[in-house]
């Protein structure tokens, strides 16, 4: 992500009530939750512990960081995203995609998350170890018309 879009979309996400301190204690800045969820979700499946030993907070403080970033991105979505494509882009994709690929009918598809597993299956257990250095899974979607 590039800065200028890193403090675009902070200033955006700062917008939301979600990171106005109910407390007696401030909520840290969100440019610093942003970069939390970030470094725990943008670099290759770090663990919420090695990010915590990063920015030098508690593994819950990267949990709630993390879970406020992704609700505020969330609200976002009417003003930004808030309708699949228009008939006329499915099909100029769909197109796109099977000169491209082969794949008849695709109208784009989606880089899932990678889920850690804390021990390897019981069978087939090597088949989910990945470069990553550990045993898991990643989700995966195909979105059709």
């Amino acid at each position: 992500m590039s800065s200028p879009s890193f403090w675009k979309l902070a200033c955006t996400l700062g917008k939301n009530q979600i990171f106005v301190s109910k407390g007696k204690r401030p909520q840290r800045p969100v440019y610093i939750q942003l970069g939390t969820y970030l470094i725990c979700y943008g670099q290759l499946g770090s663990h919420v512990v090695d990010t915590a030993l990063k920015i030098g907070i508690g593994r819950g403080t990267v949990e709630l960081y993390t879970q406020q970033v992704v609700s505020a991105i969330r609200k976002l979505w009417d003003r930004f995203g808030g309708q699949w494509m228009t008939e006329e882009e499915i099909q100029c994709v769909e197109g796109a995609i099977f000169e491209t690929t082969g794949f008849e009918g695709y109208a784009g598809s989606g880089d899932g998350p990678l889920v850690p597993f804390t021990q390897a299956p019981h069978i087939n257990g090597k088949a989910f170890f990945g470069c990553k250095g550990f045993f898991g899974v990643r989700f995966m979607d195909s979105h059709t018309k």
